[in-house]
């Protein structure tokens, strides 16, 4: 009986113990699905935030262009005023220096 009562607890032990392995078999393969779940999800983040950043670049590109244009054209426009005044400073001094020479 002492026997039969040993190799029954074998069995149970072997039994417990081949649990145990798939047990261990079946979390260790948990752990490599979420840590490829986590990969996914860190590249999917890092993709979305690469995007934004693009995102963000490409509008400050664009206002920095805007205000480019802006500046060029004004500078457009002060460069026109400055040069009808030289006009009119250099017919005022073509009108001074014809005074001189024929008065």
């Amino acid at each position: 009986m002492v026997f039969e009562t040993l190799k029954m607890v074998k069995g149970v032990e072997r039994e417990s113990q081949s649990k145990l392995e798939r047990a261990n078999k079946d979390a260790e393969e948990l752990v490599i699905k979420a840590n490829k779940a986590g990969e996914e999800l860190i590249n999917k983040a890092i993709e979305e935030a690469n995007a934004e950043v693009e995102a963000l670049i490409d509008d400050k590109i664009l206002q920095a262009k805007r205000a480019a244009n802006e500046i060029i054209t004004e500078g457009r426009h002060n460069a026109r005023q400055i040069a009808e005044r030289a006009q009119s400073k250099i017919s005022d001094a073509g009108e001074f220096i014809a005074s001189q020479v024929i008065g």
